[in-house]
């Protein structure tokens, strides 16, 4: 699968590049921090509203992703068709287990540090999108192993290798959409699709040098 490399790395790339245009341009006003744990102004939990927000993000993300992902992995997966659903599968099941941890983590630093430095809350945010983005990826990982079948290592080996990616990859995208957002006026909507689509293709690219690169080992 040495050939896999440039294909798997464009694959994650346009999928979370165009998956976050397409929230985007679907939920107006939708910004890089409005899934920060902790923060019930931008995360209310529990809420149709919130839900609505949770299935409008993710079907795009899945969807897209998990296309470009089958691209890519087809030639060399006998059991390619089934990655489509098995993708979609575990990105559901990681981030309910990111969320799960993500946001108690987020109201217990909220409760430890009621007042918090800029310098604090840029590393909460980032700690705590390393959590989330790891149970992401270690979730999708574990639901995607069942392609591998008649390889009893390979399923492990890919859910610790996609966590790692995972975590990378979605501390890239909040820092990237938060810092795009700063830089963007509110009304400056094909900016910010612009800017949506920079940050999932930099995060996808930056998750897949760690799969990639295992992918090509293999």
């Amino acid at each position: 699968m040495r050939a896999i490399g440039p294909r798997w790395t464009l694959a994650n790339a346009l999928g979370l590049g165009l998956g976050l245009a397409a929230i985007r341009a679907a939920i107006p006003g939708f910004r890089g921090d409005s899934f920060q744990p902790g923060d019930e102004a931008a995360f209310p939990l529990l809420t149709p509203q919130s839900v609505l927000l949770l299935i409008g993000t993710g079907l795009p993300v899945g969807l897209a992703l998990s296309l470009l992902q089958w691209w890519a992995i087809r030639p060399w997966l006998d059991q390619a068709q089934r990655w489509i659903p098995l993708t979609l599968g575990g990105l559901v099941l990681g981030w309910l287990l990111g969320v799960a941890f993500g946001v108690p983590l987020g109201r217990l630093a909220t409760w430890l540090l009621p007042v918090q430095a800029v310098w604090q809350q840029t590393l909460i945010r980032v700690t705590i999108a390393l959590v989330i983005g790891s149970l992401l990826g270690a979730g999708l990982g574990l639901v995607q192993g069942f392609a591998w079948r008649g390889q009893p290592s390979l399923p492990w080996r890919w859910t610790r290798v996609s966590a790692v990616g995972g975590g990378l990859g979605f501390t890239v995208m909040l820092l990237c959409l938060a810092l795009f957002d700063t830089l963007i006026a509110p009304d400056r909507t094909a900016a910010a699709l612009v800017a949506a689509f920079l940050a999932g293709a930099l995060a996808g690219a930056v998750g897949s040098l760690v799969t990639g690169r295992w992918l090509t080992s293999l």
